[in-house]
């Protein structure tokens, strides 16, 4: 079996893209975003077709730049992760 380190390093499993909630409410609130989006450009193709397009190059910049605090978060918890650890095993450390 392939350990869980080479998965990651292998981008076989990344963590920040594949795991979603699985709740009801998350699903519910994903659900009730796409509905507003697709109402708003709706509203603002109908009144200045311009308007939609800014939307639309927000809304993806926006989404990198999440994309991206997920990331560094991802990191950073794997970092404190791998730090806990080591002061757990560190025969030497502060009880």
């Amino acid at each position: 079996m392939t350990s869980i380190l080479r998965l990651l390093y292998e981008r076989e499993i990344i963590p920040p893209e594949a795991e979603v909630p699985h709740t009801e409410k998350y699903r519910s609130l994903i659900r009730e975003a796409g509905e507003r989006h697709t109402a708003l450009v709706e509203r603002m193709r109908a009144g200045d077709p311009g308007l939609a397009e800014q939307l639309e190059s927000y809304l993806n910049v926006r989404g990198q730049a999440e994309r991206e605090e997920r990331a560094h978060l991802f990191v950073r918890a794997f970092q404190l992760g791998a730090q806990l650890m080591l002061e757990i095993l560190d025969p030497h450390a502060e009880q």
